[in-house]
């Protein structure tokens, strides 16, 4: 899965955890991390139709952001598709661009565990 440009936007923050890291998908340092999404496979749009973080929803401004604290967080993502048989990508909206996992049309949600030391 290769990143695109996103022009103007922060460096990514975002690093993936190391395989023996059972308690986290990726480390941040504090601050706010963006995310979008985008159609990886198949036709149609895609939009995230919730968010929430630790258990509380969030806003669903574009693009996407969130402002992470020191500690383990726990980010849900569903998202909204035009075709039952497409795949998306979200991304952290960053320059550039990194994708950060796939999502199915058939099961529409997907959860990230962050890290922030």
């Amino acid at each position: 899965m290769g990143g695109g440009g996103n022009v103007g936007a922060l460096p990514c923050k975002l690093s993936p955890a190391a395989a023996s890291d059972v308690q986290c998908d990726y480390h941040s340092p504090a601050g706010n991390v963006s995310f979008n999404v985008a159609i990886y496979k198949g036709a149609g749009s895609v939009a995230f139709s919730a968010f929430s973080l630790d258990g509380q929803k969030q806003s669903l401004a574009t693009p996407l952001s969130t402002n992470l604290t020191i500690g383990q967080h726990k980010l849900a993502f569903v998202l909204a598709f035009s075709d039952p048989s497409a795949t998306a990508v979200i991304r952290e909206a960053c320059n550039p661009t990194q994708d950060l996992v796939l999502v199915d049309a058939a099961s529409p949600y997907d959860t990230l565990r962050i890290c922030v030391p």
